[in-house]
């Protein structure tokens, strides 16, 4: 998920200077959120995926990112690394926080439940909010909260060319792809490596780095 910021074009006066704040998948999500929030009398979803008001007007069809309002729009747009670890770590659905210090880098992965199986996750590299998603399953070998589960969520945000296709990272920003190329990424990498082969003459150091810096 990440953070949006829904505001207002239009005629209508009483929301000149309207701006809201608010977590979604996509930037349709966070118009729906705020939208159906403020105006629920004008706000009817069809079973197309298009949007009528209370006169019936389409005010969006299925594919529309803004909503139509009195001769203007809401609309939405990605606020980048604004959403803070704390905010996190206060969910009432917190999980588990995994925080590493990797050649003065501060890296942390925080993860709330999402319900069923899924987590919500979010990597923070020096307070800066990197990834961010709500699809992450882990192995139901594995406790959903513990340690080997957010090292190996970890371990997919830390993908590097070479890993696979160069496709996987078309739709990264250029904060996400400048982190993959990145030796902190490179370091992680190898450590997670270690952490899993319990073969690895560095996997001691491995398992404790990570188990340290792991809290629930």
């Amino acid at each position: 998920m990440k953070d949006y910021k829904v505001t207002y074009s239009g005629n209508a006066s009483r929301f000149k200077k309207f701006e809201k704040d608010v977590f979604a998948n996509s930037e349709r999500e966070a118009v729906e959120k705020v939208y159906s929030s403020i105006m629920d009398e004008n706000y009817f979803p069809q079973d197309d995926g298009s949007i009528r008001d209370c006169d019936g007007h389409e005010i969006a069809d299925a594919e529309d990112t803004c909503i139509k309002y009195d001769g203007g729009y809401f609309t939405a747009k990605e606020i980048t690394g604004k959403y803070t670890l704390q905010q996190v770590i206060n969910d009432n659905n917190f999980s588990g926080l995994l925080k590493l210090n990797i050649d003065g880098e501060k890296i942390d992965l925080a993860t709330t439940y999402k319900g069923g199986y899924y987590l919500e996750y979010y990597l923070f590299n020096n307070d800066v909010l990197l990834f961010s998603g709500d699809d992450y399953k882990p192995s139901s070998l594995f406790s959903i909260d513990g340690l080997v589960s957010h090292v190996y969520l970890l371990s997919s945000l830390c993908v590097q060319e070479g890993d696979v296709d160069a496709d996987y990272f078309k739709n990264y920003t250029d904060a996400q792809l400048e982190w993959s190329k990145s030796n902190v990424c490179e370091k992680l990498n190898g450590l997670i490596q270690d952490f899993r082969d319990v073969d690895s003459e560095y996997h001691p150091e491995a398992l404790e780095l990570f188990t340290k810096g792991f809290q629930q």
